[in-house]
């Protein structure tokens, strides 16, 4: 019963939350399968996909990474994440890496874009093959307009440290 609840208060907060967000990018459907492309917010991410939310919320932050994320100059730090809508590996790692952002309030300091991408790894005006995307998600990060690293498909220990061995180099 209790899970019921949990469950039905979570949809309404997903409901309330997605419904903020602006569209930027194109609804369509491929072999009966909906997806995103195009240039993507997190709230449209979750308007369109409300699991993508439940995701998030769940997800819990390692507290020794918000602690490091307090001692770093995130304004230099930019993050491209090229994510398919219809991949596995993007509904459980975009939205944990938003609640990592949230949570240790890198989110409000960094530039962050999201290009969703279709089976064949493309969407109007996206090019992936120029950015040398071949898995999804692909997390790019540039400090001062250079790329400093990638998270592909899944971490390799967990988001969080993973961007400390990224922007520590």
């Amino acid at each position: 019963m209790k899970t019921i609840r949990l469950r039905s208060i979570v949809h309404i907060m997903v409901l309330i939350t997605v419904s903020l967000g602006q569209l930027s990018s194109q609804n369509i459907e491929s072999q009966g399968e909906k997806m995103l492309l195009g240039s993507v917010s997190e709230g449209q991410l979750y308007k369109t996909f409300p699991d993508w939310k439940i995701e998030k919320d769940f997800y819990l932050v390692d507290s020794s990474f918000i602690m490091w994320a307090k001692e770093v100059d995130w304004n230099a730090i930019s993050v491209h994440i090229w994510l398919g809508t219809w991949c596995g590996d993007s509904e459980r790692e975009v939205p944990r890496f938003f609640k990592v952002m949230d949570e240790s309030g890198m989110g409000d300091q960094i530039e962050i874009k999201m290009f969703a991408i279709d089976r064949e790894f493309s969407a109007p005006n996206m090019n992936a093959a120029k950015a040398n995307v071949q898995y999804v998600p692909t997390f790019i990060f540039y400090k001062e307009d250079k790329e400093v690293g990638r998270i592909i498909e899944k971490p390799e220990k967990s988001l969080e440290r993973d961007i400390i061995k990224i922007l520590q180099n």
